[in-house]
């Protein structure tokens, strides 16, 4: 009788309790965001890690890449949520706040503003064949600037030129909590044409594929700037050597294209 009555408290017990654990996981935890398309129409545009790793001139030091283009996990690695099946478009770079963010290259500013939470302030380069010695258009998103960017849209940059200091707009709250993470968020696209068009923080259109940063530095001819060809490069082609700004020269000097942040020696 006593192991009978013992069980029914325990029947009562989980009834009454499991409801509410259940509740309170439903709102502490967070929902995975829906995904805009099938994973697959992802993957055609490029959205995948390539294996790529950035090899910097021994005499400098620069900020780790916190994230890799196509990675699934956070600087932390904690697992993405995002739109696109938690593949990272983009590429993460940890900096203090107010670290100078450099142009890639000789350009022109297409779009600029601030898009709020996950974006906070970005700007938009172009980067045509004239201008990076590439086969394509390149366009460039910098994110999470400390400030509005002070260039207008349609100025003209040279390689190098201050574009706008890191910060950490966009990222407060959420999963990076009240503190925020300080970092840039480097999304590049690849044009066949140059041509496109603005919708709020985005550039389009869709044709554009995505493109991991590193692969501007890859030496390995290639057909086109293209995230499927980086994929398939050697394992030893992979390990890739970097062009730098210090805050004294450029290295090496002839360097058409640069990392997007200064590298002190």
């Amino acid at each position: 009788m006593k192991f009978l009555t013992l069980l029914l408290w325990g029947c009562l017990f989980t009834l009454w309790c499991l409801p509410t654990n259940a509740m309170h996981h439903k709102k502490k935890g967070k929902k995975m965001m829906q995904a805009k398309a099938p994973y697959e129409y992802y993957e055609e545009r490029g959205l995948f890690e390539t294996g790529l790793k950035p090899i910097f001139p021994k005499e400098v030091t620069c900020a780790r890449v916190a994230s890799y283009f196509g990675s699934k996990t956070r600087y932390d690695g904690s697992k993405r949520n995002n739109s696109h099946h938690g593949y990272h478009n983009g590429m993460d770079i940890s900096l203090q706040q107010g670290h100078h963010l450099l142009a890639m290259s000789d350009g022109e500013v297409v779009h600029k503003g601030s898009a709020g939470k996950l974006v906070g302030n970005y700007i938009w380069l172009k980067f045509s064949p004239n201008d990076s010695g590439m086969s394509q258009t390149i366009f460039a998103r910098y994110q999470h600037l400390q400030r509005a960017s002070p260039l207008e849209i349609g100025q003209r940059v040279k390689k190098g030129d201050i574009i706008g200091r890191s910060g950490k707009t966009g990222t407060i709250g959420g999963y990076f909590g009240s503190h925020g993470y300080p970092h840039l968020h480097l999304n590049l696209l690849v044009s066949q044409d140059g041509k496109y068009q603005t919708k709020g923080a985005m550039l389009g259109p869709k044709s554009m594929h995505y493109l991991d940063p590193i692969g501007l530095f890859v030496n390995t001819p290639l057909k086109s700037l293209d995230n499927h060809q980086l994929r398939q490069l050697p394992t030893e082609q992979k390990n890739v050597a970097i062009a730098v700004k210090t805050q004294f020269q450029f290295l090496p000097k002839e360097a058409k294209i640069i990392w997007p942040v200064t590298c002190p020696e």
